[in-house]
């Protein structure tokens, strides 16, 4: 069910953010997250976790 949370977390952005385009939320929440802390997440995956900035 990660969809919701990341949905959630484009909404905390874009509250933030008002004139973000959906290039630049996905970058931010791509850029945002914290990379290789997930265990057999399985070959292809990126690796990332969610992470909202307070």
């Amino acid at each position: 069910m990660a969809t919701p949370h990341v949905a959630g977390a484009a909404a905390v952005y874009l509250a933030g953010h008002t004139s973000a385009t959906p290039a630049q939320v996905a970058t931010a929440l791509v850029g945002g997250a914290t990379s290789n802390v997930l265990t057999s997440v399985g070959t292809g995956s990126p690796n990332k976790l969610l992470k909202l900035a307070s």
